[in-house]
């Protein structure tokens, strides 16, 4: 895969050729959940629960039948206002990270580690990770591209997706009711932990509940390497914000992020359907399913598979840790994290300190060109900066200790 910085740099270096080479092994190791946040409809950000729901206890393996209407709702369902920029990009997560900065001794926060700033090396949220992860096995077509605005902060690196880019703002209805089946299955699935006031509260797109979590991406050598290539490249620390579908209740469970689970909708041809079918659905479902849940620690995934009327027929669990074993002969986890090692280096490598408020970097995913670009430009009212202003002020606060 050619790399591109700028408009007329162009190196030849074919990553996934390198990435399966098998002499390193990238892992994240178990993530440790360090705080959370809820997002509600309006795009407003709660350092609370109130919008975790709990899921009901499904079984680790079989299939369970149902009849569920995954389409009730569908006319009162609120879609998120995408001209609305409380929740744009970072701005949930540089909330949560100067709240929690600001109330040290917080009750709530007290039983969460607190990494100094100056160690995290990236700050992002899943969907972006899951983008890097799943980036080797992306359609070399137009609409698979992606985005990524991108700042380095006091030797920190910030991302985010660019939502300007791509074919976002023109779902079409089938689209929208896909979109809102997924909603719907959660709905079935799970219930506020917290109380809810029913005239207040609005089945919501942008409503959320998020899990703020730390990992870290290690290299592990084989003996061959470790001869070769003594000086193994250091270890790199993430924080990433992820929205969590339902925790299980009861108190037999692990407490987070063990006690997650991802819920999904798939149309049951996949599962019932032939062996071309079956292949799609574990190169690409399974794929980027893996992707969301092995960075955040989430131990299960529970699919509801619908019928052509979007009627649940039946829901089967899947095991996060056993889904690269299941789909080994259309994609590999080792290739999903050395690509995500390799693009982090390059990222650290590439990107410069710049001042968040007046320039950024812009990378772009072709793979219908196999190419990354890269480019620096400046932040204007077309490019909006990824960092908010009370955020540079206070974290440069922190720095200087006054």
């Amino acid at each position: 895969m050619a790399v591109v910085s700028g408009s007329e740099t162009n190196r030849n270096d074919d990553w996934l050729e390198v990435l399966r080479k098998y002499s390193r092994f990238n892992t994240l190791r178990a993530p440790s959940v360090i705080g959370h946040y809820s997002q509600v409809c309006n795009g407003d950000v709660f350092m609370d629960k109130r919008e975790a729901c709990r899921s009901e206890t499904v079984p680790d393996g079989g299939l369970t039948s149902l009849c569920w209407d995954l389409n009730r709702g569908l006319k009162e369902f609120e879609w998120r206002d995408r001209h609305n920029t409380k929740a744009d990009g970072l701005k949930p997560v540089l909330k949560w990270i100067l709240h929690k900065l600001r109330n040290p001794g917080n009750d709530e926060l007290k039983q969460y580690p607190r990494p100094s700033a100056a160690e995290v090396t990236f700050v992002f949220k899943r969907a972006v990770m899951t983008r890097i992860l799943t980036a080797p096995y992306a359609k070399r077509e137009s609409t698979g591209g992606w985005r990524l605005r991108v700042c380095r902060f006091q030797n920190t690196i910030y991302l985010c997706n660019d939502k300007t880019f791509g074919r976002w703002r023109v779902w079409t209805e089938e689209e929208k009711v896909k979109i809102y089946r997924g909603s719907g299955f959660e709905t079935y699935l799970t219930s506020h932990i917290q109380p809810v006031d029913p005239s207040s509260y609005k089945h919501s797109e942008a409503a959320g509940y998020v899990t703020v979590v730390l990992t870290e991406l290690v290299t592990e050598q084989s003996e061959q390497s470790k001869r070769t290539e003594p000086s193994a490249s250091k270890a790199r620390l993430f924080v990433l914000a992820a929205e969590v579908d339902g925790e299980l209740d009861g108190r037999s469970h692990e407490s987070p992020p063990r006690n997650y689970v991802e819920l999904k909708t798939c149309h049951r041809r996949h599962q019932l359907g032939s062996r071309e079918y079956s292949r799609s659905f574990r190169a690409h479902q399974l794929l980027r399913a893996w992707a969301q849940c092995y960075t955040v620690g989430i131990p299960r995934i529970v699919f509801g598979f619908y019928d052509n009327k979007g009627i649940v027929r039946s829901i089967s669990t899947f095991k996060t840790h056993e889904l690269p074993g299941m789909c080994r002969d259309v994609w590999s986890d080792a290739v999903c994290l050395n690509f995500a090692d390799d693009f982090a280096k390059w990222l650290e490598r590439c990107i410069e300190e710049t001042d968040p408020l007046r320039e950024m970097y812009e990378v772009t995913f072709e793979p219908e060109h196999s190419k990354m670009r890269l480019r620096r430009v400046e932040i204007n009212d077309r490019r909006l900066s990824i960092l908010t202003p009370d955020f540079v002020e206070e974290m440069k606060l922190q720095v200087d200790g006054s």
